[in-house]
């Protein structure tokens, strides 16, 4: 692997790691909230794509399953990225995530948001760096960081046998 191979993967690590850490925050914040947090409210206030349907579910008994689905869901797939192990699969869940957040809150005139931004949020950006996860041409690397903290020793380095046989 040369230097500039070296340097993609630890800033796909960094990028994928970022996006864990910031799902499985919103994923632990809603399983250890000290009040009953939902995503009721935001069911209940889309008024955009599928606003009828999301509305409905947002009134429904079915908003418990989806309260747990969705923050149970955030948590794993925040810990896979971070890890990188079934990130690609993880990455689907947080896509779905995330463009589940743009349509329930869009940041168009005549909506909301949750800021001054125009049709590109953060939802929307996330979502591009997971579409790279997802799609990146090797496994999902996992150098820089969380490779050396599962097996406790850096592996893009020779080990002590590796120098020992190559002598």
């Amino acid at each position: 692997m040369n230097f500039l191979e070296k340097r993609q993967n630890l800033v796909a690590t960094a990028m994928r790691f970022a996006i864990g850490w910031h799902l499985a925050y919103l994923g632990v914040w809603a399983v250890t909230s000290t009040w009953d947090y939902s995503w009721a409210g935001c069911f209940r206030c889309a008024h955009w794509l599928f606003g009828d349907t999301l509305r409905a579910i947002g009134h429904s008994a079915a908003m418990g399953v989806v309260d747990l689905f969705l923050a149970w869901g955030l948590l794993l797939a925040g810990i896979l990225l971070m890890l990188g192990k079934a990130a690609r699969y993880a990455a689907v869940f947080g896509i779905f995530y995330l463009a589940l957040m743009y349509v329930l809150n869009p940041p168009h005139f005549g909506h909301t948001g949750e800021s001054h931004f125009l049709y590109i949020d953060r939802n929307i950006v996330e979502i591009c760096m997971l579409m790279f996860v997802m799609t990146w041409k090797k496994d999902v690397p996992t150098t820089g960081g969380t490779q050396f903290i599962a097996s406790g020793r850096d592996e893009s380095r020779p080990s002590r046998e590796d120098k020992e046989v190559a002598q």
